[in-house]
């Protein structure tokens, strides 16, 4: 199905206010205040600006190597877990632009699911990758430029 947004100010009625189809089958979003930001299976990452809440726009894609399950967002970069083909992480400091060919792709050891941040007080963030029969793998969040 894609996206929809939903008004849920009267909680006993909620309205479907806006939709749109992606390209993909959609598994996983991450919401910052305009931009959603969804898995979207074989097509990898779709960007979509929600500031109209009635008129989505598809923004941009980015195919990523494997199937995109599920997507967070931690500054400028993108956290895709991309199933077996493990996490892959992509720079986007403008929505509609992220860097092509400014990626990369860890190995999480098994199929990447799911990926959220912790924060450690001396370590730092971490992003806790759920991989399936490897089970859940921390990883430091070193940033380099």
């Amino acid at each position: 199905m894609g996206l929809q947004i939903i008004e849920i100010a009267d909680k006993t009625n909620p309205i479907i206010t806006g939709n749109m189809m992606t390209p993909g089958e959609a598994s996983g979003i991450f919401v910052t205040e305009d931009y959603a930001y969804i898995a979207d299976g074989d097509q990898g990452l779709a960007i979509i600006d929600i500031s109209q809440k009635s008129i989505p726009i598809l923004f941009s894609m980015y195919n990523t190597q494997g199937y995109a399950k599920n997507v967070s967002v931690s500054e400028d970069f993108v956290y895709i877990a991309d199933g077996e083909s493990g996490v892959c992480v992509i720079n986007v400091p403008i929505p509609d632009q992220p860097l092509m060919g400014k990626y990369k792709l860890f190995d999480s050891y098994g199929i990447a699911t799911d990926i959220v941040f912790g924060f450690g007080e001396e370590e730092g963030w971490y992003a806790f990758i759920a991989a399936g029969p490897a089970g859940v793998i921390a990883v430091n969040l070193i940033y380099e430029d």
